[in-house]
């Protein structure tokens, strides 16, 4: 399993001067989000909508297009019906 989070050593600078610490930051990785349909002439047509960023959480790809989607117009009563990774 992924993790959301690692750490990362950091030099803190401060009044007092410099110290080494430990830092915890978010790891992100890039998502793209395509829609793929069938024309009226039923050709098949795969189209890149947009690289997102996100953590990787698996189970949680199909929320963050939906959401997206949505937010853009694109998506609204049509159902996703499969995610693929490449």
């Amino acid at each position: 399993m992924e993790v959301a989070a690692r750490r990362f050593p950091v030099l803190k600078v401060g009044n007092a001067g410099t110290e080494n610490a430990e830092d915890k930051l978010a790891v992100e990785e890039p998502l793209e989000i395509q829609l793929s349909y069938f024309t009226d002439k039923g050709l098949p047509v795969i189209q890149p909508v947009s690289i997102t960023m996100r953590t990787p959480v698996p189970g949680q790809d199909i929320e963050l297009a939906a959401g997206f989607l949505l937010t853009e117009g694109t998506y609204g009563k049509k159902k996703i019906l499969k995610k693929r990774y490449r």
